[in-house]
Protein backbone atom coordinates (compact mmCIF):
# COMPACT_ATOMS: atom_id res chain seq x y z
CA UNK A 1 0.00 0.00 0.00
CA UNK A 2 2.80 2.39 0.80
CA UNK A 3 4.12 2.12 -3.07
CA UNK A 4 0.98 2.04 -4.17
CA UNK A 5 0.55 5.70 -2.17
CA UNK A 6 4.15 6.77 -3.76
CA UNK A 7 3.19 6.66 -6.89
CA UNK A 8 0.34 8.83 -6.56
CA UNK A 9 2.26 11.22 -4.69
CA UNK A 10 4.76 11.15 -7.57
CA UNK A 11 2.50 12.04 -10.98
CA UNK A 12 2.89 15.25 -11.56
CA UNK A 13 -0.51 15.67 -13.54
CA UNK A 14 -3.00 14.12 -15.28
CA UNK A 15 -5.83 14.53 -17.57
CA UNK A 16 -9.56 13.80 -18.75
CA UNK A 17 -11.98 11.03 -19.59
CA UNK A 18 -11.49 9.67 -22.64
CA UNK A 19 -14.44 10.74 -24.44
CA UNK A 20 -13.46 14.56 -23.11
CA UNK A 21 -9.85 13.57 -23.90
CA UNK A 22 -9.87 14.05 -27.97
CA UNK A 23 -11.35 17.59 -27.23
CA UNK A 24 -8.91 19.15 -24.56
CA UNK A 25 -5.95 18.02 -26.37
CA UNK A 26 -6.89 19.50 -29.55
CA UNK A 27 -7.37 22.94 -27.58
CA UNK A 28 -4.01 22.68 -25.72
CA UNK A 29 -2.54 21.37 -29.08
CA UNK A 30 -3.55 24.55 -30.86
CA UNK A 31 -1.13 26.83 -27.77
CA UNK A 32 2.10 24.87 -28.75
CA UNK A 33 4.41 26.78 -31.12
CA UNK A 34 5.30 25.14 -34.26
CA UNK A 35 9.06 25.05 -33.41
CA UNK A 36 8.30 22.68 -30.21
CA UNK A 37 8.96 19.16 -31.47
CA UNK A 38 8.37 17.10 -28.01
CA UNK A 39 5.30 17.07 -26.06
CA UNK A 40 3.81 15.58 -22.95
CA UNK A 41 0.42 14.79 -21.82
CA UNK A 42 -0.88 13.85 -18.97
CA UNK A 43 -4.11 13.56 -17.81
CA UNK A 44 -5.04 13.89 -13.82
CA UNK A 45 -9.29 13.64 -13.97
CA UNK A 46 -9.07 10.42 -15.60
CA UNK A 47 -6.36 8.82 -13.61
CA UNK A 48 -7.62 9.58 -10.74
CA UNK A 49 -11.72 8.39 -11.97
CA UNK A 50 -10.46 5.37 -13.01
CA UNK A 51 -11.22 1.98 -11.16
CA UNK A 52 -8.26 1.28 -9.79
CA UNK A 53 -8.21 5.28 -8.75
CA UNK A 54 -11.45 5.44 -7.21
CA UNK A 55 -11.12 1.92 -5.17
CA UNK A 56 -7.70 3.09 -3.48
CA UNK A 57 -8.78 6.61 -3.28
CA UNK A 58 -6.06 8.02 -5.12
CA UNK A 59 -7.83 11.62 -5.05
CA UNK A 60 -6.66 11.78 -1.73
CA UNK A 61 -3.53 10.52 -1.49
CA UNK A 62 -2.56 13.12 -4.60
CA UNK A 63 -3.96 16.14 -2.65
CA UNK A 64 -1.64 14.98 0.14
CA UNK A 65 1.04 15.15 -2.16
CA UNK A 66 0.43 18.59 -3.55
CA UNK A 67 0.00 19.64 -0.35
CA UNK A 68 3.91 18.57 1.34
CA UNK A 69 5.28 19.54 -1.53
CA UNK A 70 6.20 16.33 -3.48
CA UNK A 71 4.05 17.33 -6.79
CA UNK A 72 3.74 20.99 -8.05
CA UNK A 73 0.50 20.55 -9.80
CA UNK A 74 -2.40 21.09 -7.72
CA UNK A 75 -5.49 18.95 -7.82
CA UNK A 76 -7.38 21.39 -9.73
CA UNK A 77 -5.67 20.83 -12.80
CA UNK A 78 -8.07 18.80 -15.34
CA UNK A 79 -5.46 18.33 -18.38
CA UNK A 80 -2.09 19.38 -18.67
CA UNK A 81 0.86 19.65 -22.55
CA UNK A 82 3.90 20.06 -22.28
CA UNK A 83 6.25 21.31 -25.13
CA UNK A 84 9.69 22.19 -25.58
CA UNK A 85 12.23 22.08 -28.56
CA UNK A 86 14.65 19.34 -28.18
CA UNK A 87 17.13 20.72 -31.28
CA UNK A 88 17.96 24.05 -29.18
CA UNK A 89 21.65 23.27 -27.60
CA UNK A 90 20.77 22.45 -23.87
CA UNK A 91 22.72 24.69 -22.71
CA UNK A 92 21.34 28.02 -24.21
CA UNK A 93 18.25 27.04 -22.09
CA UNK A 94 15.74 25.56 -24.53
CA UNK A 95 12.26 26.97 -23.41
CA UNK A 96 9.51 25.10 -21.78
CA UNK A 97 5.89 25.57 -22.71
CA UNK A 98 3.09 24.09 -20.14
CA UNK A 99 -0.48 24.67 -20.66
CA UNK A 100 -2.92 23.23 -18.31
CA UNK A 101 -6.68 23.17 -18.63
CA UNK A 102 -7.80 23.76 -14.95
CA UNK A 103 -11.43 22.34 -13.35
CA UNK A 104 -12.25 25.56 -12.45
CA UNK A 105 -13.01 28.58 -14.81
CA UNK A 106 -12.74 30.97 -12.10
CA UNK A 107 -10.86 34.04 -13.03
CA UNK A 108 -6.67 33.96 -11.67
CA UNK A 109 -5.60 36.85 -9.08
CA UNK A 110 -1.95 37.74 -10.58
CA UNK A 111 -1.69 39.31 -7.04
CA UNK A 112 -3.02 36.65 -5.39
CA UNK A 113 -0.70 34.26 -7.26
CA UNK A 114 2.25 35.96 -7.12
CA UNK A 115 2.00 35.44 -3.02
CA UNK A 116 1.24 32.27 -3.35
CA UNK A 117 4.32 31.41 -5.21
CA UNK A 118 6.82 33.75 -3.87
CA UNK A 119 6.78 35.57 -6.90
CA UNK A 120 6.18 39.32 -8.33
CA UNK A 121 3.46 40.50 -10.99
CA UNK A 122 5.35 41.83 -14.17
CA UNK A 123 3.90 43.20 -17.24
CA UNK A 124 4.58 41.54 -20.68
CA UNK A 125 2.85 42.34 -23.92
CA UNK A 126 0.36 44.29 -22.07
CA UNK A 127 -0.77 41.63 -19.90
CA UNK A 128 -0.12 40.98 -16.39
CA UNK A 129 2.49 38.09 -15.32
CA UNK A 130 3.73 36.27 -12.94
CA UNK A 131 7.55 36.20 -12.23
CA UNK A 132 7.85 33.06 -10.07
CA UNK A 133 10.61 32.13 -7.27
CA UNK A 134 10.85 28.52 -9.24
CA UNK A 135 12.31 30.32 -12.24
CA UNK A 136 9.09 30.57 -14.78
CA UNK A 137 6.48 32.73 -16.30
CA UNK A 138 2.94 32.15 -15.46
CA UNK A 139 0.25 33.78 -17.11
CA UNK A 140 -3.55 33.25 -17.70
CA UNK A 141 -4.44 32.73 -21.47
CA UNK A 142 -7.96 32.64 -20.83
CA UNK A 143 -10.82 31.86 -18.21
CA UNK A 144 -9.81 28.30 -17.18
CA UNK A 145 -6.41 28.09 -19.30
CA UNK A 146 -3.27 28.68 -17.58
CA UNK A 147 0.16 28.95 -18.92
CA UNK A 148 3.81 28.92 -17.94
CA UNK A 149 7.30 28.97 -19.53
CA UNK A 150 10.37 28.21 -18.28
CA UNK A 151 13.31 29.81 -18.27
CA UNK A 152 11.68 33.10 -17.73
CA UNK A 153 12.70 34.82 -21.34
CA UNK A 154 10.34 38.10 -21.45
CA UNK A 155 10.70 38.17 -25.73
CA UNK A 156 9.90 34.27 -25.81
CA UNK A 157 6.67 34.34 -23.54
CA UNK A 158 5.34 37.80 -24.97
CA UNK A 159 5.58 35.52 -28.68
CA UNK A 160 4.12 32.36 -27.29
CA UNK A 161 1.09 34.69 -25.47
CA UNK A 162 0.23 35.92 -28.86
CA UNK A 163 0.17 33.23 -30.43
CA UNK A 164 -1.20 31.23 -27.44
CA UNK A 165 -4.22 33.70 -27.19
CA UNK A 166 -5.26 33.67 -30.91
CA UNK A 167 -7.59 31.22 -31.97
CA UNK A 168 -6.14 28.85 -35.56
CA UNK A 169 -5.56 25.30 -35.93
CA UNK A 170 -2.61 23.02 -34.28
CA UNK A 171 0.54 24.23 -36.33
CA UNK A 172 2.91 21.34 -34.71
CA UNK A 173 4.63 18.49 -36.87
CA UNK A 174 2.15 15.90 -38.44
CA UNK A 175 4.46 13.27 -36.61
CA UNK A 176 3.45 14.70 -33.27
CA UNK A 177 -0.61 15.11 -34.39
CA UNK A 178 -0.90 11.63 -35.07
CA UNK A 179 1.58 10.59 -32.08
CA UNK A 180 -1.63 12.19 -29.98
CA UNK A 181 -4.12 10.48 -32.13
CA UNK A 182 -2.75 7.42 -31.47
CA UNK A 183 -1.87 7.28 -28.14
CA UNK A 184 -6.11 8.21 -27.76
CA UNK A 185 -7.32 7.03 -24.31
CA UNK A 186 -4.32 6.87 -22.60
CA UNK A 187 -3.45 8.57 -18.96
CA UNK A 188 0.25 9.38 -19.88
CA UNK A 189 1.78 9.90 -23.36
CA UNK A 190 4.76 11.60 -24.42
CA UNK A 191 6.39 11.84 -27.98
CA UNK A 192 9.39 13.41 -29.65
CA UNK A 193 9.74 14.59 -33.51
CA UNK A 194 13.38 12.98 -34.43
CA UNK A 195 13.47 14.64 -38.35
CA UNK A 196 16.65 16.30 -39.06
CA UNK A 197 18.17 15.55 -35.68
CA UNK A 198 19.66 12.47 -36.31
CA UNK A 199 23.09 12.60 -37.14
CA UNK A 200 24.48 9.94 -39.52
CA UNK A 201 27.92 10.31 -38.14
CA UNK A 202 26.98 10.01 -34.63
CA UNK A 203 24.91 7.19 -35.68
CA UNK A 204 28.14 5.20 -37.35
CA UNK A 205 30.01 6.07 -34.06
CA UNK A 206 27.68 4.21 -32.14
CA UNK A 207 26.92 1.33 -33.49
CA UNK A 208 30.71 0.71 -34.19
CA UNK A 209 30.62 0.62 -30.55
CA UNK A 210 27.81 -1.16 -29.63
CA UNK A 211 27.88 -3.40 -27.32
CA UNK A 212 25.13 -5.67 -28.56
CA UNK A 213 26.52 -5.00 -32.04
CA UNK A 214 29.96 -7.33 -31.29
CA UNK A 215 30.94 -10.26 -33.44
CA UNK A 216 27.89 -9.43 -35.73
CA UNK A 217 29.27 -7.10 -38.07
CA UNK A 218 26.87 -8.24 -40.77
CA UNK A 219 23.99 -6.70 -39.32
CA UNK A 220 25.98 -3.11 -38.91
CA UNK A 221 25.45 -1.36 -42.33
CA UNK A 222 21.42 -2.28 -42.40
CA UNK A 223 20.67 -1.26 -39.11
CA UNK A 224 22.59 1.95 -39.36
CA UNK A 225 21.04 2.50 -42.49
CA UNK A 226 17.43 1.89 -40.42
CA UNK A 227 18.34 3.99 -37.41
CA UNK A 228 19.77 7.35 -39.28
CA UNK A 229 15.87 7.23 -40.41
CA UNK A 230 14.33 6.88 -37.33
CA UNK A 231 11.72 9.34 -37.37
CA UNK A 232 10.71 9.75 -33.89
CA UNK A 233 10.21 7.84 -30.38
CA UNK A 234 6.41 7.50 -28.40
CA UNK A 235 5.87 6.59 -25.01
CA UNK A 236 2.17 6.18 -23.55
CA UNK A 237 0.91 4.22 -19.88
CA UNK A 238 -2.46 3.01 -20.17
CA UNK A 239 -3.41 2.76 -16.37
CA UNK A 240 -6.67 0.01 -15.54
CA UNK A 241 -5.83 -2.75 -13.18
CA UNK A 242 -2.43 -2.44 -14.03
CA UNK A 243 -0.42 0.11 -15.63
CA UNK A 244 0.61 -1.19 -19.35
CA UNK A 245 3.71 1.14 -20.89
CA UNK A 246 4.45 1.28 -24.40
CA UNK A 247 7.26 2.53 -26.27
CA UNK A 248 6.56 2.86 -29.97
CA UNK A 249 9.95 3.61 -32.00
CA UNK A 250 9.26 4.93 -35.64
CA UNK A 251 11.19 4.40 -38.92
CA UNK A 252 11.34 5.73 -42.30
CA UNK A 253 11.62 2.10 -43.39
CA UNK A 254 10.58 -1.90 -42.39
CA UNK A 255 12.79 -3.04 -39.77
CA UNK A 256 11.93 -6.57 -41.26
CA UNK A 257 12.97 -9.12 -39.13
CA UNK A 258 15.79 -6.90 -36.74
CA UNK A 259 12.81 -5.68 -33.98
CA UNK A 260 14.69 -7.48 -31.65
CA UNK A 261 17.81 -5.84 -32.63
CA UNK A 262 16.47 -2.56 -32.04
CA UNK A 263 15.00 -3.10 -29.13
CA UNK A 264 18.62 -4.30 -27.55
CA UNK A 265 20.26 -0.86 -29.11
CA UNK A 266 17.26 1.21 -27.39
CA UNK A 267 17.72 -0.29 -24.14
CA UNK A 268 21.54 -0.52 -24.75
CA UNK A 269 21.31 3.46 -25.62
CA UNK A 270 19.10 3.99 -22.27
CA UNK A 271 22.17 1.80 -20.05
CA UNK A 272 24.67 4.45 -21.07
CA UNK A 273 22.28 7.55 -20.05
CA UNK A 274 21.95 5.75 -16.73
CA UNK A 275 18.36 5.67 -17.06
CA UNK A 276 17.88 1.89 -17.22
CA UNK A 277 14.01 0.76 -17.24
CA UNK A 278 14.04 -3.16 -16.43
CA UNK A 279 10.52 -4.17 -17.07
CA UNK A 280 11.59 -3.20 -20.86
CA UNK A 281 14.06 -6.15 -21.01
CA UNK A 282 11.96 -8.72 -20.96
CA UNK A 283 8.97 -6.52 -22.78
CA UNK A 284 7.00 -7.94 -25.14
CA UNK A 285 8.02 -7.06 -28.63
CA UNK A 286 5.75 -6.63 -32.00
CA UNK A 287 5.87 -4.47 -35.22
CA UNK A 288 3.43 -2.14 -37.07
CA UNK A 289 2.98 -0.11 -39.44
CA UNK A 290 3.96 -2.63 -42.10
CA UNK A 291 6.92 -3.09 -40.09
CA UNK A 292 8.01 0.60 -40.10
CA UNK A 293 7.24 0.38 -36.16
CA UNK A 294 9.16 -1.23 -33.30
CA UNK A 295 6.53 -1.38 -29.85
CA UNK A 296 7.69 -3.06 -26.59
CA UNK A 297 4.99 -3.14 -24.34
CA UNK A 298 5.26 -4.55 -20.82
CA UNK A 299 3.90 -3.79 -17.29
CA UNK A 300 5.59 -1.04 -15.41
CA UNK A 301 5.66 -0.76 -11.71
CA UNK A 302 4.38 2.05 -9.89
CA UNK A 303 8.28 3.23 -9.15
CA UNK A 304 9.37 2.54 -12.82
CA UNK A 305 6.35 5.02 -13.98
CA UNK A 306 7.18 7.35 -10.95
CA UNK A 307 10.68 7.73 -12.31
CA UNK A 308 9.69 7.92 -15.84
CA UNK A 309 7.49 11.08 -15.05
CA UNK A 310 10.26 12.29 -12.66
CA UNK A 311 12.40 12.96 -15.63
CA UNK A 312 10.31 15.98 -16.56
CA UNK A 313 10.56 19.49 -15.36
CA UNK A 314 7.74 21.71 -16.19
CA UNK A 315 6.98 24.66 -15.02
CA UNK A 316 4.63 25.17 -11.96
CA UNK A 317 1.41 25.56 -12.35
CA UNK A 318 -0.61 27.77 -9.58
CA UNK A 319 -3.95 26.66 -7.61
CA UNK A 320 -7.35 28.27 -9.00
CA UNK A 321 -8.61 30.93 -6.84
CA UNK A 322 -10.55 29.97 -3.64
CA UNK A 323 -8.98 26.62 -3.10
CA UNK A 324 -8.67 26.78 0.56
CA UNK A 325 -6.40 23.68 0.96
CA UNK A 326 -3.29 25.54 -1.06
CA UNK A 327 0.00 25.77 1.47
CA UNK A 328 -1.09 29.10 3.31
CA UNK A 329 1.34 32.21 2.65
CA UNK A 330 4.17 32.72 4.87
CA UNK A 331 5.67 36.06 5.91
CA UNK A 332 8.72 36.93 8.01
CA UNK A 333 7.74 37.54 11.87
CA UNK A 334 4.44 35.74 11.08
CA UNK A 335 3.07 32.83 12.56
CA UNK A 336 5.03 30.18 13.85
CA UNK A 337 2.41 27.38 13.32
CA UNK A 338 2.66 28.27 9.13
CA UNK A 339 6.54 28.57 9.56
CA UNK A 340 6.28 24.68 10.95
CA UNK A 341 3.88 23.26 8.39
CA UNK A 342 6.36 25.19 5.37
CA UNK A 343 9.29 23.33 7.31
CA UNK A 344 7.64 19.86 7.39
CA UNK A 345 5.67 19.86 4.13
CA UNK A 346 9.90 20.98 2.93
CA UNK A 347 11.40 18.33 4.89
CA UNK A 348 8.65 15.38 4.21
CA UNK A 349 8.69 16.23 0.27
CA UNK A 350 12.66 15.49 0.16
CA UNK A 351 12.38 12.43 2.39
CA UNK A 352 10.00 11.21 0.08
CA UNK A 353 12.08 11.44 -3.02
CA UNK A 354 15.57 10.07 -1.14
CA UNK A 355 13.11 6.78 -0.63
CA UNK A 356 12.31 6.48 -3.99
CA UNK A 357 15.65 6.68 -5.17
CA UNK A 358 17.24 4.41 -2.65
CA UNK A 359 15.16 1.42 -3.66
CA UNK A 360 17.79 1.14 -6.65
CA UNK A 361 20.76 -0.09 -4.50
CA UNK A 362 18.90 -3.37 -3.07
CA UNK A 363 20.81 -4.23 -6.80
CA UNK A 364 23.84 -3.42 -7.33
CA UNK A 365 23.55 -3.84 -11.05
CA UNK A 366 20.62 -1.15 -11.38
CA UNK A 367 22.45 1.09 -9.21
CA UNK A 368 25.39 1.46 -11.70
CA UNK A 369 22.82 2.37 -13.84
CA UNK A 370 20.98 5.38 -11.94
CA UNK A 371 22.81 8.44 -12.83
CA UNK A 372 20.33 10.13 -14.96
CA UNK A 373 17.66 9.38 -11.76
CA UNK A 374 20.26 10.84 -9.13
CA UNK A 375 20.28 14.03 -11.31
CA UNK A 376 16.69 14.03 -11.68
CA UNK A 377 16.20 14.17 -7.94
CA UNK A 378 18.45 16.55 -7.08
CA UNK A 379 16.69 18.91 -9.69
CA UNK A 380 13.38 18.12 -7.63
CA UNK A 381 14.94 19.04 -4.61
CA UNK A 382 16.90 21.80 -5.66
CA UNK A 383 13.36 22.93 -6.86
CA UNK A 384 10.73 22.78 -3.55
CA UNK A 385 9.43 25.36 -3.07
CA UNK A 386 10.96 27.58 0.18
CA UNK A 387 8.12 29.96 0.91
CA UNK A 388 8.03 30.01 4.88
CA UNK A 389 10.77 26.99 5.53
CA UNK A 390 12.94 27.77 7.61
CA UNK A 391 16.73 28.67 6.60
CA UNK A 392 18.56 25.91 8.39
CA UNK A 393 15.81 22.95 6.15
CA UNK A 394 16.79 24.76 3.36
CA UNK A 395 20.29 24.41 3.61
CA UNK A 396 19.84 20.88 4.37
CA UNK A 397 18.04 20.96 1.60
CA UNK A 398 20.97 22.07 -1.00
CA UNK A 399 23.05 20.00 0.89
CA UNK A 400 20.95 16.76 -0.13
CA UNK A 401 20.85 18.10 -3.89
CA UNK A 402 24.45 18.68 -4.00
CA UNK A 403 24.95 15.50 -2.77
CA UNK A 404 23.08 13.41 -5.03
CA UNK A 405 24.25 15.52 -7.89
CA UNK A 406 27.99 14.30 -6.78
CA UNK A 407 26.21 11.03 -6.81
CA UNK A 408 25.18 11.15 -9.95
CA UNK A 409 28.64 12.56 -11.33
CA UNK A 410 30.31 9.20 -9.83
CA UNK A 411 27.87 6.86 -11.36
CA UNK A 412 29.38 8.37 -14.64
CA UNK A 413 33.01 7.91 -14.41
CA UNK A 414 33.41 11.59 -12.21
CA UNK A 415 35.62 11.40 -9.26
CA UNK A 416 34.15 12.88 -5.75
CA UNK A 417 35.22 14.30 -3.11
CA UNK A 418 33.27 13.14 0.25
CA UNK A 419 35.30 16.22 2.25
CA UNK A 420 34.29 19.09 -0.29
CA UNK A 421 30.50 18.22 -0.88
CA UNK A 422 29.29 20.31 2.39
CA UNK A 423 27.43 23.27 1.31
CA UNK A 424 28.60 22.67 -2.23
CA UNK A 425 25.84 24.64 -4.67
CA UNK A 426 24.78 23.53 -8.22
CA UNK A 427 23.01 25.37 -10.63
CA UNK A 428 20.07 23.18 -12.30
CA UNK A 429 19.02 24.39 -16.32
CA UNK A 430 15.78 23.22 -17.34
CA UNK A 431 15.59 19.70 -18.14
CA UNK A 432 13.12 17.00 -19.66
CA UNK A 433 13.08 13.83 -20.77
CA UNK A 434 13.42 15.14 -24.17
CA UNK A 435 16.64 16.55 -24.03
CA UNK A 436 17.55 13.14 -23.33
CA UNK A 437 15.91 10.88 -25.81
CA UNK A 438 17.89 12.80 -28.26
CA UNK A 439 20.37 9.74 -28.00
CA UNK A 440 22.11 10.68 -30.94
CA UNK A 441 23.02 14.35 -30.46
CA UNK A 442 25.11 13.31 -27.43
CA UNK A 443 27.94 11.69 -29.61
CA UNK A 444 29.17 13.99 -31.40
CA UNK A 445 31.46 15.58 -28.94
CA UNK A 446 33.43 11.86 -29.29
CA UNK A 447 36.13 10.61 -31.29
CA UNK A 448 35.99 7.78 -33.40
CA UNK A 449 39.66 6.94 -31.99
CA UNK A 450 38.58 6.97 -28.01
CA UNK A 451 35.57 5.49 -27.32
CA UNK A 452 36.72 2.44 -25.97
CA UNK A 453 39.30 4.00 -24.15
CA UNK A 454 37.16 6.65 -22.90
CA UNK A 455 34.89 3.89 -21.68
CA UNK A 456 37.09 1.52 -20.23
CA UNK A 457 38.52 4.46 -17.69
CA UNK A 458 34.91 5.79 -16.88
CA UNK A 459 34.05 2.26 -16.08
CA UNK A 460 37.15 1.87 -13.83
CA UNK A 461 36.32 5.33 -12.29
CA UNK A 462 32.86 4.17 -11.42
CA UNK A 463 34.41 0.98 -9.76
CA UNK A 464 37.01 2.74 -7.34
CA UNK A 465 34.06 5.17 -6.23
CA UNK A 466 31.71 2.99 -5.09
CA UNK A 467 33.01 3.61 -1.15
CA UNK A 468 32.65 7.43 -1.43
CA UNK A 469 29.09 6.69 -2.67
CA UNK A 470 28.45 4.65 0.00
CA UNK A 471 29.87 7.35 2.47
CA UNK A 472 27.36 9.98 0.91
CA UNK A 473 24.42 7.98 1.44
CA UNK A 474 25.87 7.48 5.05
CA UNK A 475 26.24 11.40 5.62
CA UNK A 476 22.56 11.74 4.34
CA UNK A 477 21.18 9.58 6.69
CA UNK A 478 23.05 11.91 9.41
CA UNK A 479 21.67 14.73 8.44
CA UNK A 480 18.05 13.28 7.93
CA UNK A 481 18.39 12.47 11.90
CA UNK A 482 20.78 15.38 12.81
CA UNK A 483 17.85 18.21 10.66
CA UNK A 484 14.68 16.35 12.39
CA UNK A 485 16.61 16.69 16.07
CA UNK A 486 17.41 20.59 15.22
CA UNK A 487 13.72 21.18 13.98
CA UNK A 488 11.75 19.23 17.09
CA UNK A 489 14.00 21.37 19.26
CA UNK A 490 13.13 24.50 18.11
CA UNK A 491 9.58 23.65 17.23
CA UNK A 492 9.13 21.81 20.35
CA UNK A 493 7.43 18.98 18.46
CA UNK A 494 8.27 15.61 17.54
CA UNK A 495 8.65 16.79 13.96
CA UNK A 496 8.23 14.79 11.18
CA UNK A 497 7.89 11.53 13.05
CA UNK A 498 4.41 11.07 12.63
CA UNK A 499 4.98 10.91 8.39
CA UNK A 500 8.70 9.85 8.01
CA UNK A 501 9.61 6.85 11.23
Amino acid sequence: MKKLQWFILSLPLIWASTCQAQDDSAILLRRVPEKADAILIVRLQALLESHRGQQENWSKKYQAGYLNGAVRIPPTVKTMLMATDVQTNESAGAAVYGVALLKSKKRLSPEGLASKEGGEVVTVANHPVVLTSRNSFIVELAPGFVGAVTPPNRKELARWMRFAMTDHDSVVSSYLRNAVTAAQGAQIQMAVDLKDMVDPKAVHLWLKNSKKLEGSQSSYEPLCELVKGMRGIRFAAHIRNKTMGEVSLDFSDSVENRADAVKELFLESLDEMGAAIDEFRDSKIRTEANGKTVVLKAELNDATLRKILSLIQMPSIPATPGDDQVPPTYSPGGSVKIELEATERYYNAIQQLLEDLRNKLKKADDYDKTALWHETYARRIAQLARQGVDKEMIQYGVTVSSQLWALANSLRGVPVKVDLLEGEKYYYAPFTIFNRFSRFNSQLNYLDTNIPEKTAKQREAVAQGESERQQIWKTLDQEKHRVRQRMSEKFKTDFGLSKNP
